[in-house]
């Protein structure tokens, strides 16, 4: 088992980038959406199930946007099935036909309980037909695939033992013709378990991830269930070793998903939240990659823990074109802002090595935002990532959908990766007492001093309101000595000195006012 503890690298973004980088974030209609999930169409753009509400009724206003990969907006489409739904699409799907299919779960005021709707709609968003189906209390969907035979199988939960609270995984399979439900299975009868993600195997077996909960004993495992393409079983797996002893969890926040992998092989992602003594604890995020041996038997390559110290999530995975395993989600630990989170990207090999972890924040020139995070990812024909997810502004129910690209190295632009740095607008100066290092006076009309309380300055770097890098230095000053800094060169604006020490990078907003 690998324990990595990472070096974060911190991005600078803005709503207009050089280079083959971007930040965006999209307004529609002003109202408030975001990126939620998200595919690669069959001509290479990008289709991204928005959801949120229209504004002012703050009644639910999904929708489907289509764009390139330069960001921009090719077609969108209000969707009318969204109001009253209970639980959000887990995916979306590119048909065979180039159409696209997705599913949700919505409240029936009559009988007060959740029903499954699968939907499909043409290459312009247009609704083809719609499918629903009622099997017992709270049924609510998550994953969805087109099998190779062309019919549609997705999965969830339903909660089918009401005299104990257990849920209960299920299969279900639509006849990708008629529409008519072609069959629906429940799995592992008697256990507490929630079905989340499913993809279809090279041979046609089905494989749905998910986790298993034992409310008595307050402990829940991944599982992975493997089934032929009727949805019986041939395998089931726990796996074991993702929540601490004596924790609790909410099984219903653990986001797990899973993706086919070369040679064979598979990569399940799981994270969840936990608490000691109704005490908060960070986020842990496991990646497993196994595969089958001969005899059916479930078999671990490796497993990558994130640094459970920063409180790191993940949504969503997928597999690059050369194996390397792509991740998204988000880091609750904003160093700029008590909090917010971050975005967070990140790739690894597939030996299961951590090639890198960057957090992003973004921010437009009218606007304060206090969380930002990415909801799922893909991979464009020429390698770059494109994330998507959502900017929520401070004080407001309003959000954004937020939509990024870097390059395969997670690089917004050329100096991102070299020189690392939040960029953010409209906070507090960081108080220099807290972090151990002055800047004065600020604002300044020509020159400012550092100096350090405790440590030994090694260098710094100074960066403009768009991430760009104005000058830098390497030093070695001593703690309590000052170091001079001229700006007479520099315009008037906002600018963010990261300040290297022995241990670490200090970050400082500074205005110049010539």
């Amino acid at each position: 088992m690998k324990k990595i503890m990472t070096v974060l690298l911190l991005i600078i973004c803005c709503v207009s980038l050089r280079g083959q980088g971007f930040s965006l974030s999209l307004d529609i209609d002003g109202d408030a959406n975001d990126g939620r999930y998200m595919i690669k169409s069959h001509s290479g753009t990008f289709i991204i199930y928005c959801s949120g509400f229209c504004m002012p009724e703050l009644i639910s206003c999904d929708r489907l946007i289509e764009v390139n990969d330069k960001g921009e907006i090719l077609k969108e489409k209000l969707l009318e099935d969204a109001d009253g739904t209970a639980d959000l699409p887990r995916n979306i799907i590119s048909l065979n036909d180039g159409g696209y299919a997705y599913a949700h779960s919505k409240f029936n005021t009559v009988t007060e309980n959740y029903d499954i709707f699968v939907y499909k709609r043409d290459e312009n968003f247009e609704l083809i037909w719609e499918k629903k189906i009622a099997y017992a209390k709270d049924d609510i969907i998550k994953g969805i695939v087109q099998t190779t035979n062309g019919d549609i199988v997705a999965t969830g939960w339903t909660y089918s033992y009401p005299q104990t609270g257990y849920r209960q995984t299920f299969l279900l399979c639509i006849d990708g013709q008629t529409q008519a439900l072609k069959w629906f299975k429940l799995l592992k009868q008697g256990e507490n378990t929630y079905g989340f993600t499913l993809i279809q195997d090279e041979e046609g077996n089905l494989l749905v991830g998910g986790v298993i909960y034992d409310p008595e004993e307050d402990d829940i495992n991944g599982y992975i269930l493997k089934t032929d393409s009727l949805g019986n079983e041939i395998s089931w797996y726990e796996i074991p070793g993702l929540i601490p002893d004596e924790e609790s969890i909410y099984p219903w926040d653990s986001y797990p998903d899973i993706v086919l992998h070369p040679d064979s092989g598979f990569v399940y992602e799981m994270r969840y939240d936990y608490f000691t003594q109704d005490l908060y604890k960070p986020d842990i995020t496991h990646l497993v990659r196994f595969h089958y041996n001969e005899n059916q038997e479930y078999v671990e390559d490796w497993r990558l823990i994130l640094d459970e110290k920063d409180s790191q999530w993940l949504y969503s995975i997928t597999v690059a074109q050369n194996g390397d395993i792509i991740g998204c989600g988000n880091d609750l630990n904003n160093p700029f802002q008590e909090g917010s989170s971050t975005g967070l990207l990140l790739r690894v090999s597939p030996e299961g090595e951590l090639r890198w972890l960057h957090k992003i924040v973004a921010m437009d020139s009218t606007h304060e935002a206090s969380r930002y995070w990415f909801w799922d990812v893909a991979e464009d024909n020429t390698g770059n990532i494109i994330a998507t997810g959502p900017i929520q502004w401070v004080d407001t129910v309003y959000y954004d959908i937020w939509l990024v690209r870097t390059d395969a190295d997670g690089c917004l632009y050329e100096s991102s990766c070299t020189d690392p740095l939040i960029f953010t607008n409209g906070i507090e100066d960081v108080e220099s007492g807290s972090v151990g290092i002055s800047v004065y006076p600020n604002p300044t009309d020509g020159d400012f001093y550092l100096i350090s309380n405790d440590k030994t300055i090694t260098g710094y770097a100074i960066y403009n309101y768009n991430g760009v890098l104005q000058k830098q230095q390497k030093l070695k000053v001593a703690q309590g000595e000052i170091v001079h800094i001229d700006v007479n060169d520099l315009p008037n604006g906002i600018y963010y000195v990261a300040v290297h020490t022995t241990d670490d990078i200090v970050y400082q907003k500074v205005v110049i006012q010539h």
